[in-house]
């Protein structure tokens, strides 16, 4: 009795932010600006050759007409810098600068957007990853968006892209989880910095709040950088705003199902912000959550009534997501057990400091 009454306030407390999420999350969507403010577009970029020519086209597609695109070639290994030039060769909106060698107790990452903000001339920087696409209106949109809200730093979560059914069985989880656990309208509302959330894939922040909060700099060594950085600019006394894409920002993580997993495995503790302890049971919790009810369901049906509020909660966060519905229902049962899969690697990898990213290894400084 006791199991099942636990089980019914985590099932619900779940499907409540689940559908809080699908109501209020605030929505990027295609609007125009008052004011056209200077943008510094900044893009870290390596080994980035299959990516970067996407995004510097629809970059230069972009309806918006007051900005610039500065790209930092982090000591790529294949043919990033010659992609760049081309561009810039093209362009007057695109310039390049190469990455200077990586300082001790910097993240590859980290240090490449310093380098980048110091060369930026925008009142506005927007952080962008390179596996990320813009549709024309983004820019605008984005800048509107912030205007609107009043905010000093706006983080959009693009429509992941999946082409492979590697990228089917893991990518999904980030959104899924992100949509159960944390109400996005409260990152906003709330001052209470345990509610910070953001994605290093799209990152605008206005020039002074980064400056206040010295910039990555201050950050230098965190490898969930985006999260750190929603934390301070909210520790500063500015609202931070995560907006979900509704089409304008899109991207595609990873190529492959190990690509996706060692991906995500880096980031999910360490982005947590949990102690060990902490996050272990948060780990155990979402076994209980998620297979205790399918458990009973298969014991006896008339524990379906346990079992129907996840799924109408999966449902909304797939569309929230911009993500087949479909899809996500039928590998419901692989996503849970590959959910805990992912988390529970991602623990281990960061306590033993073995996060591999780009070709380096990256320290988790965990307890130091």
């Amino acid at each position: 009795m006791v199991l099942l009454e636990t089980a019914a306030v985590l099932i619900s407390l779940s499907t409540i932010i689940g559908f809080y999420n699908f109501f209020t999350a605030t929505k990027l969507t295609k609007s125009r600006s008052r004011h056209q403010p200077f943008i510094s577009v900044l893009i870290p970029a390596r080994n980035e050759e299959n990516n970067l020519p996407q995004l510097l086209q629809s970059l230069l597609k972009q309806t918006y007409p007051h900005f610039e695109v500065i790209i930092c070639d982090d000591n790529s290994e294949d043919k990033t810098l010659e992609i760049i030039q081309s561009y810039a060769e093209k362009s007057d909106k695109i310039a390049y600068i190469h990455g200077k060698k990586l300082p001790p107790s910097w993240t590859g990452k980290n240090w490449a957007c310093h380098q980048l903000s110091q060369k930026a001339r925008g009142s506005l920087y927007l952080f962008l990853d390179a596996d990320v696409l813009l549709e024309p209106e983004a820019l605008e949109s984005a800048v509107a968006l912030m205007e609107r809200k009043k905010t000093a730093l706006l983080s959009c979560f693009p429509c992941q892209k999946m082409k492979t059914v590697g990228e089917w069985l893991i990518v999904p989880l980030l959104d899924w989880l992100l949509l159960s656990f944390i109400p996005l309208d409260l990152v906003y509302r709330t001052k209470n910095n345990s509610f910070s959330v953001a994605i290093g894939q799209f990152i605008l922040i206005r020039k002074s709040t980064y400056y206040k909060i010295n910039g990555h700099e201050g950050i230098k060594d965190k490898i969930t950088e985006d999260v750190y950085l929603s934390k301070r600019v909210k520790l500063s006394g500015n609202r931070i705003l995560a907006a979900r894409s509704k089409g304008l920002v899109k991207c595609r993580m990873y190529g492959s199902f190990k690509e996706s997993l060692d991906g995500l495995s880096r980031s999910f503790y360490l982005g947590s912000h949990l102690s060990p302890a902490a996050y272990i049971l948060s780990v155990i919790g979402f076994v209980f959550l998620f297979f205790f009810p399918v458990a009973m369901y298969i014991i006896n049906v008339e524990f379906l009534y346990m079992l129907i509020p996840l799924l109408l909660q999966r449902i909304c966060t797939s569309i929230l997501a911009c993500q087949n519905f479909i899809f996500n229902l039928i590998l419901l049962p692989i996503h849970g057990i590959l959910a805990v899969v992912t988390c529970s690697r991602s623990v281990y990898l960061a306590l033993n400091n073995k996060i591999v990213w780009k070709g380096r290894k990256l320290l988790s400084r965990i307890g130091r």
